[in-house]
């Protein structure tokens, strides 16, 4: 499908080689098929052509991440957002970015920035939920905020989503709501066995054993 996609749009490209959407479309369609240096070629032709687009320039952005560079990354996120404030996914991206680069309050700023934007979204509720959760460091953890973001995001995402109900069990064992914690992780557990995701499945089963003993679980910020 991701191939087809791609002549798809390669024949488009051909007929308007100067038409920074043709650029863009292509782009999306390299990167959603894996082939990333390609992506990140047209996505800049396109943010090129048309330097006044926030999509382009987001998008150049988000090619420039999967490969790797999220200096060059950020800077087009910023750029986006110069263009576009209200832009949720680019707050969101750029605050993936931060996370990755240990710039957490940053992150956690444009995490919250897109779930305001962007409220249906599950995804910014649940990376702020995880980090108050979860991360190693004090002034991070909000127990009860935890709980009240991972529960929303649940509740967008859908009880059969193992990664967000994973989420809701770390928030009820850093508010200290232990059996609440074993429940919602042997949940998610059930949920990624169903799915065939079985790294998360023996994630889940190290962390069902430190609620089960009525200790939150930490580990170093990661994004969700």
């Amino acid at each position: 499908m991701a191939g087809q996609a791609v002549e798809f749009y390669r024949q488009a490209f051909q007929s308007s080689p100067g038409d920074a959407r043709a650029h863009g479309n292509l782009g999306r369609a390299l990167l959603e098929a894996g082939r990333v240096d390609e992506a990140v070629e047209q996505c800049a032709e396109a943010a090129r052509l048309d330097p006044a687009s926030a999509e382009a320039q987001y998008q150049l952005g988000v090619a420039l991440s999967r490969k790797g560079e999220g200096k060059k990354a950020a800077r087009q996120f910023d750029l986006a957002l110069e263009l576009k404030p209200d832009f949720a996914a680019a707050h969101y991206a750029l605050g993936v970015v931060c996370q990755e680069q240990g710039r957490m309050p940053e992150a956690l700023k444009h995490w919250r920035e897109a779930a305001r934007l962007a409220p249906q979204w599950p995804e910014p509720l649940n990376n702020l939920a995880w980090v108050l959760a979860t991360d190693t460091r004090d002034p991070f953890r909000a127990g009860a905020e935890a709980v009240e973001l991972a529960s929303r995001a649940v509740a967008l995402a859908g009880t059969n989503n193992a990664r967000v109900l994973d989420t809701l069990a770390a928030a009820y064992a850093e508010a200290g709501r232990f059996e609440q914690a074993s429940a919602t992780a042997r949940q998610a557990e059930a949920a990624a066995t169903a799915q065939g995701q079985s790294e998360l499945v023996g994630q889940l089963r190290r962390r069902l054993e430190i609620y089960n003993s009525s200790r939150p679980y930490r580990q170093p910020a990661s994004a969700r």
